[in-house]
């Protein structure tokens, strides 16, 4: 009995590791095993401290670049932006939080994943200290993440012959501001 008892404990520990990890900002920590990872765009180094502001302000920032994203692929690849208004703070620390939210664009006739790799890795590239990751899963979802200086992530999710995609922009790490709580709506 005391063997099951320390098996459960382990198999607990592990899976909220394993939540813990995939709550991080780190591209990639989510998924499955069988992944193909590509820097396209390598970051500069930078040294930029986790931003004190507040959810509200992380979540306007989040949405705007968000849409800055998208911006690259519209009209001729993604049309029907759908931006949620409602995220979800998700723990950094402590005391730091990253604002997440999603973002829906439905593809055009003209759509292909290799359009939009092309389309943001020169965008990319032309944004100073900005990084791009490209992640292939085994299901066949491609993730291209755009990484901020600020440490903010924009992961553009898509699969070849979908209807539609997503972008799940993260927010850089920031201190709430006084008065705002995790359970506030953000």
């Amino acid at each position: 009995m005391r063997d099951s008892s320390r098996t459960a404990t382990i198999l607990v520990g592990a899976v909220l590791v394993g939540s813990i990890s995939a709550c991080s900002v780190l591209p990639g920590a989510i998924g499955n095993v069988h992944q193909r990872r590509e820097h396209i765009v390598p970051a500069e180094p930078t040294s930029t401290p986790p931003l004190p502001g507040s959810g509200t302000q992380a979540k306007v920032d989040t949405q705007a670049m968000t849409l800055e994203v998208l911006a690259q692929l519209t009209p001729d690849l993604v049309t029907d932006v759908d931006q949620r208004p409602h995220g979800a703070l998700l723990s950094c620390d402590d005391e730091k939080y990253v604002w997440s939210g999603v973002t829906r664009a439905a593809f055009t006739e003209a759509f292909s994943v290799e359009k939009v790799r092309e389309r943001l890795i020169a965008w990319t590239r032309l944004q100073a200290g900005y990084a791009l990751d490209s992640l292939l899963k085994s299901n066949g979802t491609v993730r291209l993440t755009v990484i901020t200086p600020d440490g903010a992530h924009y992961n553009v999710n898509m699969i070849e012959g979908a209807a539609e995609m997503n972008v799940i922009g993260y927010s850089p790490c920031i201190a709430l501001a006084p008065g705002e709580t995790v359970f506030d709506e953000y």
